[in-house]
Order: structure tokens, then sequence, then C-alpha cells
């Protein structure tokens, strides 16, 4: 393969290597985990799978990078949404991937 299609095909694979940036906006969105059943006067909005990892990227991402995609991901949801709560209900294990599924909730702020 000569080095005019190698450039470009390498270009290409990096790139699917960028996890999920948090938008500003989503910055204040709290995350918890753990938690059983609705928060008290919160009201639920949206359920959502965050998820980061690619079978042919996870070589090049570390564990604590694809999690926090994954967080990010759901977090920038929960904004776009106007929620500021997610209630991480599980996380599956993966070995090329993250991926939480999260409750999404607009609950009063103090």
């Amino acid at each position: 393969m000569t080095l005019n299609r190698l450039v470009p095909l390498l270009a290409v694979l990096l790139a699917g290597c960028a996890t999920t940036d948090l938008n500003p906006d989503a910055g204040p969105v709290q995350v918890v985990f753990d938690q059983r059943g609705q928060p008290l006067n919160c009201e639920p909005l949206d359920t959502w799978v965050g998820t980061e990892g690619h079978w042919y990227s996870y070589w090049f991402i570390t564990n604590f990078d694809l999690t926090t995609g994954a967080l990010n991901q759901l977090r920038n949801r929960a904004a776009a949404l106007g929620g500021n709560r997610v209630e991480i209900s599980s996380k599956m294990d993966f070995q090329t991937s993250v991926t939480l599924i999260g409750h999404i909730y607009r609950c009063p702020t103090p």
C-alpha cells in the first residue's frame, strides 16, 4: 500500500478513537448511581443509553475515557431535554466498550 493511501486510512481510523465531549450546558447535570425508585418531586423525562467504544478503537482508548464518554452522552442528553439529574440504572460490561443505561429527570433546584 502506498503512503498516499495509508495516510488517509490512518486519519479515518484515528478519528474513530475520539470520545464524546461534555457539552457546556451539561456541566450542571448531576449523575447518581445505585438509587432505587424515582427521586422525590422530580419529573421523569427519558431513559437513555450512553455507550462509548467500538471493536476497532478499544485498544487506543482507556477504560476511564470510555466510561467518561458514556457518562457524557447521558449528561448531554439530559441537558438537551432540560433535565438536571441522571440516575444510572445499569452498566453493561463488554471488552470493547462501556454501556450505561440512565433515567433522566428534571428535579427542583434548591
